[in-house]
């Protein structure tokens, strides 16, 4: 009805939700990037460590291969009969394959480290958003009758 004052009764407005702290959400997220820390620090020291014990197994491998060698090289110049299936039966036992396998655990590794680092972008990013929207969000004042303002809510 024109001219009539329209106001609303404020024992009939619903209490806005408790809004979260936001130190408590940066808090949360300090955590958070502390965790992800830790993550990757374990990750980068397994993975130096892998790899520390997998270039040390080919080095051994390498001699074993070059010990084998030179074992044969000494035998045809001896003027020993050298059986030519056993040189190669002796380097085929030596696992060179190893290398394959190192890698692939370490492309493993990687793979991992990778994606605990996107999901922390992920959840810091979900973090950054809430809040923002908090921050961000539209406020409506709320009047008492007299018109004075007595507060603010969230429009929706």
């Amino acid at each position: 009805v024109p001219g009539d004052r329209l106001f609303t009764d404020p024992s009939t407005v619903e209490d806005e939700p408790e809004k979260p702290d936001p130190t408590m959400i940066a808090l949360e997220i300090e955590g958070q990037k502390v965790e992800n820390q830790a993550k990757n620090d374990q990750l980068d020291a397994e993975s130096s460590k892998y790899s520390t014990d997998t270039d040390a197994q080919i080095k051994k491998y390498q001699t074993d291969v070059q010990a084998q060698t030179a074992i044969a090289l000494a035998q045809i110049k001896a003027g020993d009969q050298v059986n030519l299936e056993t040189v190669k039966a002796n380097l085929r036992d030596i696992p060179i394959n190893t290398t394959n396998n190192a890698v692939t655990e370490l492309s493993g590794m990687v793979t991992e480290m990778n994606q605990v680092f996107t999901e922390s972008i992920q959840t810091l990013t979900k973090a950054l958003e809430a809040v923002d929207d908090k921050v961000d969000a539209e406020r409506e004042l709320i009047r008492d009758e007299q018109g004075r303002p007595i507060g603010s809510r969230r429009k929706k």
